[in-house]
């Protein structure tokens, strides 16, 4: 998102449109708090494409918390990829929202529930991740290691 002087100004992060092109009502974020996410914090990219659970969705499905993250995909040679995280397969729509079940399903970060994750900085800080999963029908963990930078 530029202003008229072509400066940056935000970054769109969604857009509701009824033709699914560029037109209608577009979310961003500043161009200010991207670089502070982005650049100057302490981000991790896994390299996972998610949906998070509610309570009720996760009751649905069978998942042994309140809260969980459906693997949807995971980038080839991501940290993700590395730890043996696997995403899904198979479409179907729930909420009215399109969503690739089959995959592992997040449980928990270093111990801290998904639906916690949000609210708790101190994860940031970590170089490993010890990551609780539900694969089919059984919890296993796996571990995401960062480089030094």
């Amino acid at each position: 998102m530029f202003n008229l002087k072509g400066e940056v100004i935000g970054i769109s992060s969604y857009i509701i449109s009824n033709s699914g092109g560029f037109e209608g009502l577009g979310f961003a974020v500043t161009s200010n708090l991207a670089k502070k996410l982005v650049v100057d914090g302490n981000r991790r990219w896994t390299g996972i494409q998610g949906y998070i659970l509610d309570d009720i969705t996760a009751w649905m499905l069978n998942v042994p918390a309140k809260s969980g993250m459906i693997v949807e995909s995971v980038v080839k040679l991501s940290p993700a990829d590395f730890a043996g995280i696997k995403g899904g397969f198979q479409k179907v729509i729930i909420n009215e929202e399109e969503i690739i079940l089959g995959g592992d399903i997040i449980l928990s970060i270093n111990e801290i529930p998904i639906s916690e994750i949000i609210s708790n900085t101190d994860i940031l800080d970590k170089k490993t991740y010890t990551i609780k999963i539900l694969r089919g029908g059984k919890i296993e963990e796996v571990i995401i290691n960062f480089k030094e930078e």
